[in-house]
């Protein structure tokens, strides 16, 4: 049954921020709760995994929590290990994150309800996992939501510029964060405030959008 609170309750009701981010990283995507989901999505080449963890490594330290990555698509391969070597993670963060190499979505449940199930925990992809909106919906509710408190970071694929199917089109609409990456460069939308362009990889995005327009884009 659902729980009902009052105004006076809502308006004296303490939230747990997560403290020690980067300004870059509060501007971009605001004053975070210490729980809460993310959708990326964007073309393939555009920078999704490098942002997603440089976003992991920075919650985890803030938070001084691990991370699972739950990888459908590259599972344990070499682009997924370069990605990592990339970002520095082992020398930044030490041996706190772990790699899946998928399962199904009662697995996924299984390995989030363990006693040390880890913080944060990133999708690859939305699309491969082929969970359905209720599965989906589901977890958020249990892990993020309930009493665990996990923050969830969705990576999707993209039809246009919107998320690719009716799965991740539905997390797009209730994720309390939506960024979408092109060109190197994550343009969010965030329920916590923020909003201010975040740059993935600074030469590659000038080179793919030119400098004039990589300046203006950046200072948004």
């Amino acid at each position: 049954m659902p729980k009902l609170l009052s105004l006076d309750k809502i308006l004296a009701k303490k939230y747990k921020v997560v403290e020690g981010l980067t300004p870059e990283f509060i501007a971009s995507f605001g004053d975070i709760e210490d729980c809460f989901d993310m959708l990326v999505y964007g073309d393939s080449g555009n920078g999704k995994t490098n942002l997603v963890l440089e976003l992991m490594a920075q919650l985890c330290t803030a938070l001084g929590c691990g991370a699972t990555y739950i990888s459908w698509e590259e599972g344990h391969g070499k682009s997924l290990r370069d990605a990592l070597v990339r970002q520095n993670l082992m020398e930044r963060l030490g041996n706190v994150m772990e790699v899946s190499d998928g399962g199904s979505y009662d697995d996924v449940r299984k390995l989030l309800t363990k006693r040390k199930s880890k913080k944060v925990i990133l999708f690859d992809s939305v699309q491969a996992s082929e969970f359905t909106v209720n599965e989906w919906a589901a977890l958020k509710k249990e892990f993020v939501m309930g009493k665990r408190r996990k923050i969830f970071i969705y990576i999707s694929w993209v039809d246009g510029k919107r998320p690719k199917g009716i799965a991740a089109e539905s997390l797009r609409y209730y994720a309390n964060i939506k960024v979408f990456v092109d060109r190197f460069m994550a343009f969010p939308a965030s329920r916590y405030g923020g909003g201010k362009t975040f740059v993935i990889w600074e030469d590659g995005a000038m080179k793919r959008y030119g400098k004039k327009l990589y300046n203006k884009l950046k200072n948004q």
